[in-house]
């Protein structure tokens, strides 16, 4: 929940103002202006509001986190299916196959948080069930 790690209190209510670019598979490539160094995470978003992420940090193998999202505006949140919001919302922009989310300001840090993702299909590490499902 490194970075997706993400939100607020929703529901998967469909809205018209959904932006169908965010569907698809993504591969996170910048974190904070840098390569995201000592971690691998792919995000799928479907257009039913549903979201899985995988991710591997400080573990052997991809964890598969699940659930859904809401989309108000320029702003995307979420709760994971064990019924934990992410820790912020986002303000997201799609750039053909660029996604950038940009995280709410920390009350902690006073920071925020850039990921930038690239549409990229799931790898056969990923697809073949190479992962643990920790929820």
């Amino acid at each position: 929940m490194v970075l997706l790690a993400a939100a607020a209190a929703l529901s998967c209510t469909p809205d018209e103002d959904f932006d169908s670019s965010l569907s698809g598979s993504w591969q996170l490539t910048g974190w904070n202006g840098a390569s995201p160094s000592g971690m691998e995470v792919y995000m799928v978003l479907r257009d039913d509001r549903s979201f899985t992420l995988y991710q591997k940090y400080n573990t052997l193998g991809f964890v598969r986190y699940d659930g859904t999202f809401t989309v108000d505006g320029s702003r995307i949140s979420g709760i994971y299916s064990d019924g934990k919001a992410w820790v912020s919302g986002y303000t997201y922009t799609v750039n053909g196959n660029t996604l950038t989310m940009v995280s709410e300001v920390s009350p902690d840090t006073g920071l925020s948080e850039t990921s930038v993702y690239t549409r990229h299909e799931l790898p056969e590490t990923i697809t073949g069930g190479n992962f643990e499902n920790f929820i």
